[in-house]
C-alpha cells in the first residue's frame, strides 16, 4: 500500500522559494525527465528509450508504449538509488532535489 507523504519540502534554489508537497515534487521531476526522453526504433523492431539528463536511464521493449512504461520504471528506480546514496541529481524544470552542502548538479540541455 502506497503511503501519502504530508511532508513539505522547500526548494533549495537561490531564487524564490516555493513550498511543494513531496509527492507532487517527485511527480513533477519525473514528468520533466520523461519530457526529454528520446526513443529509437532498433533494427530488430524493438524500441530503445533514454533520458540524457539522467545517465544510465535506458529501457528496451517490443513496443513504444512498453518502452515508455519501462523507461518510467527505470527512472523511478534510478531516482530512489540516487536519493538514497546522496548522489547529485540534475536540476529539471527548476526542481532541485539535491540537499544543501552537496555539490549542486547543473541543468543539462
Amino acid at each position: 500500500m502506497r503511503r501519502a507523504y504530508s511532508v513539505l519540502y522547500r526548494c533549495l534554489d537561490p531564487g524564490p522559494c516555493v513550498t511543494y508537497n513531496l509527492d507532487t515534487m517527485l511527480l513533477d521531476y519525473i514528468a520533466a525527465a520523461l519530457k526529454s526522453a528520446q526513443y529509437e526504433k532498433l533494427d530488430d523492431g524493438k524500441y530503445c528509450g533514454t533520458i540524457r539528463t539522467c545517465p544510465g536511464v535506458i529501457a528496451f521493449a517490443a513496443t513504444l508504449y512498453e518502452c515508455q512504461e519501462e523507461l518510467r520504471s527505470v527512472l523511478e528506480d534510478w531516482l530512489i538509488v540516487k536519493l538514497r546514496h546522496n548522489d547529485p541529481l540534475p536540476v529539471l524544470a527548476g526542481i532541485n532535489l539535491n540537499r544543501r552542502g552537496r555539490a549542486k548538479a547543473t541543468a543539462r540541455a
